[in-house]
């Protein structure tokens, strides 16, 4: 794995990103893959509102943008919920393709109908998916590193966890 940073990213941050991704890549079982990953912090008027992005530029190639005002916690939940795309990507669960002229996106194979008036960001399945590891992964990486004990963490874990349960 290759990873670059861009943007205005911290020493501090670098390090914990580093970790991150590398704890995220062999939890999926893609530690040996031969990827580059880019982790971009961009500034927020160049999101085109969104939070965080993840592009697939080449087949073993990712980038991954993040508003760089974001928070550390933010960050890194932004980073997990995009490494999720990642994941999906790598293993051609989801795909952007070519289409009769038109980009067509395809989730395990089959066309979604993006387009439809009555289908959202949030009805896609892959964004379900990745909106429903992207807490978790940070805290399980947390716990298995060490880093729960972190100061930052320690202050994130209500949000990140409200129940309380780190069990």
């Amino acid at each position: 794995m290759y990873l670059i940073f861009e943007g205005k990213i911290t020493k501090r941050e670098k390090k914990y990103f580093q970790s991150f991704v590398e704890w995220t890549l062999k939890k999926y079982g893609m530690a040996d893959a031969e990827i580059s990953i880019t982790l971009a912090a961009v500034p927020v008027e160049e999101m085109c509102g969104f939070s965080a992005l993840c592009t697939q530029v080449e087949p073993d190639e990712y980038d991954i943008e993040f508003k760089q005002e974001f928070s550390l916690l933010m960050k890194m939940i932004s980073i997990s919920h995009e490494m999720v795309h990642v994941r999906q990507y790598y293993n051609k669960e989801l795909a952007h393709r070519m289409r009769a002229g038109k980009w067509t996106t395809f989730w395990r194979r089959k066309a979604q109908p993006l387009n439809e008036d009555n289908y959202t960001y949030w009805d896609q399945p892959w964004e379900i998916e990745a909106h429903g590891l992207e807490k978790g992964q940070v805290i399980q990486w947390a716990m298995d590193t060490g880093h729960i004990k972190k100061k930052w963490m320690r202050e994130s874990i209500e949000f990140l966890n409200p129940d309380g349960d780190l069990a």
